[in-house]
């Protein structure tokens, strides 16, 4: 298979780039909110990886770096969880770490799970053997099963954090708070834009 990259892969390589020195900005950054600005460095370092990792497969670099096979599954998984944590710090603040927020981990966990073999354990021809077949269609039904999968998955994220949102609207007319007020319109365009 030919590996080629065009302008626009080498523009989303320069964004993952951007997004993984912006992260750790906001890993290391001491003001403000910590709590938050670390949940939304992991948010961007997942969303950088994802777009690295979609280049890799478009212009099958993949087969080069075969190591790299499976990352972005479990990482497909991380992102809404991620992002509805983000959400609900911001509308309740101060940002808090429950226990229970691991448990919306467990897909990514158990996609992780799925994935061993082929990140682990597989020796690099059989990762360019697995690759090869991938590239030239020949998962295409588990492919389009785990795509239903992610979009649901997505989905019931989306409306949680759009629940989210309209509750936090509806209390702030309620109250006259000036931090209830605040405008949230950017983040329901995010959560939107995921959906």
């Amino acid at each position: 298979m030919e590996k080629s990259i065009d302008f626009w892969q080498i523009l989303v390589l320069l964004g993952t780039l951007q997004g993984l020195i912006l992260s750790v900005f906001l890993f290391t950054h001491k003001k403000g909110n910590r709590g938050l600005n670390r949940l939304f460095g992991a948010i961007i370092v997942v969303g950088s990886l994802e777009m690295g990792m979609n280049v890799l497969y478009t212009s099958n670099y993949i087969l080069e770096l075969p190591q790299f096979l499976g990352i972005d599954g479990p990482l497909g998984f991380v992102f809404p969880p991620l992002l509805y944590f983000y959400v609900r710090g911001i509308i309740d603040r101060p940002y808090k770490k429950k226990r229970y927020y691991f448990f919306h981990l467990i897909p990514a966990l158990l996609v992780l799970w799925e994935y061993v073999e082929v990140l682990f354990w597989a020796a690099r021809e059989e990762r360019f053997n697995y690759l090869t077949q991938l590239l030239q269609g020949a998962y295409a039904e588990e492919l389009v099963l785990w795509s239903a999968v992610f979009a649901i998955y997505n989905l019931i994220y989306a409306g949680m954090m759009i629940k989210l949102l309209i509750e936090h609207k509806k209390a702030a007319k309620e109250t006259f708070s000036r931090r209830e007020k605040v405008n949230l319109g950017w983040l329901k365009k995010i959560v939107y834009s995921i959906t």
